[in-house]
């Protein structure tokens, strides 16, 4: 984009250009994990990773060609296949985590599966260790580190309803028994282990397993918590299924809470969108929106797509005119590219501004009412599937669908 043209946008708040498709790959199975981009061997360059419902681990470059598949399926028994749904059998339900656990430079790739087995993999796809419980492990894994040696653990939840912390070996150095599921990943925030539970509870724990507090929301939680800054102290966001978005700081007292009309599934990213010097929280809910709000919980602008947003939104600046657009996929098989500091709307326009968009409905026309800051749709993208997660790479976009679809998307000037 030229410098002028990239300052008379910034003037009229107009887009040029088009979101084209770059490449595409079918992984052959279907997807419930966002997909992410990192330099797991630190050659420099990002590579993409998936997973698939089949266990599969696909590592692939930046021109989608296949680096290497690592397969964490395990036999089932016959009646496991006969209660169970054999499709997710060995799936991978969260993205892996990518961390240098064992220090040697390169990167391993952690994540557990629906079978209750903990994988940690080399930047090549070898195994390095397998841990197993007796619950379904669908949060992802986190990586914390205890005491000034800088010593890491790895922690994740399970649906057998303990919270387990192991060393960079894949050793069990600590079993939380939680009592209930846990579809969330844990967070460390303060001195706490911060997780959701099935059950609807929010629970902190000391780093030796006590619990701390614990705040009843009623209602499933399958999102990690958050950390912001909020009223000049430290909190954190969380979701839930119950519809609403919950502050609370590291006592367990709820800030604020934000209700929508819709649950919440996934992570809040935190961003300064609106280019205001202020972070800003973004989301997506099943009420089909993208929520932005302030730190005090009040919602800045939304823009409502065709069905269910699940995964997190991406923030990037990718026409590169300084400006930051949020991105979000869509169970409608869309990806919609919105601006990040909305649209503001001063003139009315009579029989239009009482006009409420439906749910299912693909108008932009805004339900706002004038005067108000609304979303802003600058581009969109059918990838013809129902889109569960983006992730930024290169400044284009990995867009990963349900039936396993990958596409990597990108801008093109005019």
């Amino acid at each position: 984009m030229s410098l002028l043209s990239s300052v008379l946008n910034k003037i009229t708040g107009n887009k040029s250009g088009k979101i084209s498709l770059y490449k595409k790959y079918d992984l052959g199975a279907s997807c419930l994990a966002v997909p992410i981009s990192a330099d797991i061997d630190g050659d420099g360059k990002n590579e993409i990773i998936c997973a698939t419902t089949k266990g599969d681990i696909f590592v692939m470059d930046s021109e989608l060609n296949l680096k290497w598949k690592f397969s964490a399926s395990s036999e089932v028994g016959d009646m496991d296949k006969f209660f169970l749904d054999s499709d997710l059998l060995n799936g991978i339900h969260a993205t892996p985590k990518i961390f240098d656990i064992n220090k040697d430079g390169k990167n391993e790739l952690i994540f557990g599966t629906e079978q209750g087995e903990v994988f940690a993999i080399n930047y090549k796809g070898e195994q390095i260790w397998k841990f197993k419980v007796q619950g379904s492990i669908r949060g992802g894994i986190n990586i914390f580190y205890m005491s000034a040696e800088k010593n890491i653990k790895i922690i994740f939840g399970s649906l057998d309803g303990h919270i387990y912390i192991l060393n960079e070996s894949g050793k069990l150095e600590l079993d939380i028994v939680v009592g209930v599921g846990i579809e969330s990943t844990p967070v460390i925030f303060e001195d706490f282990i911060i997780v959701g539970t099935t059950s609807g509870e929010i629970r902190a724990y000391n780093v030796l397993g006590k619990l701390a507090w614990s705040y009843n929301v009623g209602a499933k939680i399958t999102s990690d918590a958050v950390v912001i800054k909020c009223k000049g102290m430290s909190c954190f966001v969380i979701g839930s299924t119950n519809n609403s978005l919950y502050c609370f700081d590291g006592k367990g007292k709820l800030i604020w809470q934000f209700v929508t009309t819709g649950a919440i599934y996934s992570s809040a990213v935190i961003k300064d969108v609106n280019g205001d010097g202020l972070d800003e929280i973004v989301f997506g809910a099943a009420d089909n929106k993208i929520h932005v709000l302030n730190m005090d919980g009040k919602e800045l602008w939304s823009y409502e797509a065709g069905f269910w947003i699940i995964g997190p939104p991406v923030i990037i600046d990718i026409d590169s005119d300084g400006v930051l657009e949020v991105i979000a996929g869509s169970y409608d098989n869309m990806v919609y590219f919105l601006a990040g500091d909305g649209d503001f709307v001063m003139d009315y326009v009579p029989g239009i501004s009482g006009i409420v968009a439906q749910n299912g409905s693909y108008s932009d026309i805004p339900s706002n009412s004038p005067g108000n800051v609304f979303g802003k749709k600058i581009w969109g993208y059918d990838a013809s599937g129902m889109v569960i997660g983006c992730c930024a790479h290169d400044k284009m976009v990995v867009v990963q669908t349900k039936e396993g679809k990958v596409l990597i998307l990108r801008h093109e000037g005019i």
